[in-house]
């Protein structure tokens, strides 16, 4: 039987029209507003757009994420969004749905710039959350540096606590101890060459090739906060409860010529972050200076994998933290067992651990390869990945940045030869090192082991050096309280034209 017509008035005809674009607004509404969701943060030097899980939003969630994490935790029906990032706080334009609504500029992280000052954005971006799409849980999730602002903003949770709770923290290839690329450029006196010593002159343009490569694309900032003598004044400043924080690690790059150097910070890697530090574990330099773990309550190691750090290590491998499925697979447990867990991640309940008194930082030297340069251990060669590098005959491929090797050269018993460029060897002294203590704003600088003929010390102050007035125990006062304090101690040639310098980042 066919249904009988009827008559409607063009009032009435309006009616059903408004009605269903009413219900078509608040599914839309609704589907927007979640009390659990995921945050996803990406590294230093990405572009990242804000966007939620709206469905016009699949694949715009920036290159970090698009690829394999975002579509497979949004495919699980959580609800995910991505930090706004960018360069100088300029993240590209935000993906929401009809009715959503888009960050303040105060909630976008800067990724070139400053650890607590984007972990504070980010604080203020959890706090946008809660307020205008009703979170009230969130399980982060951060590759690289974002695992490192993801742990500043969870202590800095006073920002978002009324009404919102981090649960968990997943990090994939994060410094937590630091970055051995970021170690090399610290170790080279910030790739600045303002020196007025001639020989310290030579030291540095003798670097300046890889160097100003690795600085752009680092950036300033990054050289100088994941360095582990930073990471290692900055951690116990931390404090983020005793919630799971779950790591993962790349372990792609191998120097076979290292053998058994344990435990792992320069080597295996994924190229930029080694794997102790990757794993939030405690480790050596190559000075078997000490790089303490930092204080996790519930570590969780989410384990180790042949990948590189991201896709701009292709020519290494295809494969990278951030396009396996197997990774994604351990990150969404992570999430889920977030969701459910008792306890959250609480800035305010610190895990109390005491800084170091002093840090010890090796003096250093630089030896420009010949056609047979005897290693020593402890050295570490920089040059441009076209330069073809060997040790005992032997090709050495090392990690680094995408132009520039990095390679620790311990235990290569044979000289090492360089062809189709410079490469520069960077050894230490293992009969002198630095002890900095630094309590406020005065720094004591003393030496450690054989005298040296002269000893300054200086301050980073902007782009250049300042030097400071040391009196008759070692000690100065630092210039202004930076967040930040970038000190290099010159020592005066004893031995021949060889010249020495140690360099550390210190958070005060």
């Amino acid at each position: 039987m066919r249904p009988t017509s009827a008559v409607v008035s063009p009032a009435m005809r309006v009616l059903p029209t408004f009605f269903v674009a009413a219900v078509l607004s608040l599914a839309t509404a609704g589907a927007a507003q979640a009390t659990n969701a995921v945050v996803l943060v990406s590294g230093f030097t990405t572009s990242t757009p804000f966007s939620t899980s709206d469905p016009s939003c699949k694949g715009k969630e920036g290159d970090t994420w698009s690829v394999n994490v975002a579509p497979a935790l949004k495919q699980a029906n959580l609800t995910v969004f991505t930090a706004p990032e960018g360069e100088g706080a300029k993240a590209p334009a935000p993906c929401v749905g009809p009715g959503q609504k888009a960050p303040p500029a105060s909630a976008t992280i800067d990724t070139g710039g400053d650890v607590d000052t984007n972990g504070r954005a980010l604080a203020s971006f959890l706090a946008f959350l809660r307020d205008n799409y009703s979170v009230t849980t969130v399980q982060l999730v951060g590759h690289s540096d974002g695992g490192i602002w993801s742990r500043s903003a969870i202590t800095q949770s006073s920002a978002y606590a009324n009404g919102l709770t981090v649960q968990s923290l997943a990090t994939l290839g994060t410094p937590h101890t630091g970055s051995f690329a970021a170690d090399l450029i610290e170790a080279l006196n910030g790739a600045t060459c303002d020196f007025s010593n001639q020989i310290v002159e030579f030291v540095c343009n003798t670097f300046e090739d890889v160097l100003s490569v690795m600085s752009d694309e680092l950036g300033p900032t990054a050289i100088s906060e994941l360095t582990n003598t930073y990471m290692t004044t900055w951690n116990p400043k931390q404090a983020i409860g005793s919630c799971a924080v779950t790591v993962i690690a790349g372990d792609h790059v191998n120097v076979p010529v290292i053998g058994s150097l344990l435990p792992y910070y320069y080597n295996r890697s994924d190229g930029v972050v080694g794997q102790a530090s990757a794993l939030a574990q405690g480790s050596t330099s190559l000075e078997f200076s000490p790089i303490p773990a930092p204080a996790f309550t519930t570590l969780v190691n989410g384990g180790t994998f042949d990948v590189v750090h991201s896709a701009s290590l292709s020519f290494l491998s295809k494969n990278d933290l951030l396009n396996q499925a197997a990774i994604t697979a351990v990150v969404l447990d992570a999430v889920r067992a977030g969701a459910k867990a008792a306890v959250p991640c609480n800035g305010g309940s610190a895990l109390k651990v005491r800084p170091p008194d002093a840090l010890a930082v090796p003096l250093r030297s630089a030896i420009l390869v010949g056609k047979g340069t005897e290693e020593r251990r402890g050295d570490i060669l920089v040059a441009r990945r076209s330069v073809k590098v060997t040790c005992g005959g032997r090709a050495l491929t090392g990690g680094g940045t995408r132009t520039v090797h990095i390679i620790p050269l311990a235990e290569c018993r044979g000289r090492v030869a360089a062809g189709g460029g410079r490469a520069v060897i960077l050894r230490s002294d293992p009969q002198r090192r630095v002890n900095l203590r630094l309590s406020g704003s005065t720094l004591t600088v003393r030496m450690a082991g054989d005298p040296v003929a002269s000893l300054t010390a200086q301050v980073r102050s902007g782009e250049r050096w300042r030097t400071l007035k040391l009196d008759g125990k070692g000690r100065a006062t630092l210039p202004r309280a930076d967040a930040v304090t970038t000190v290099r101690v010159l020592c005066g040639p004893t031995r021949g034209a060889k010249l020495e310098w140690a360099t550390a980042t210190l958070a005060r």
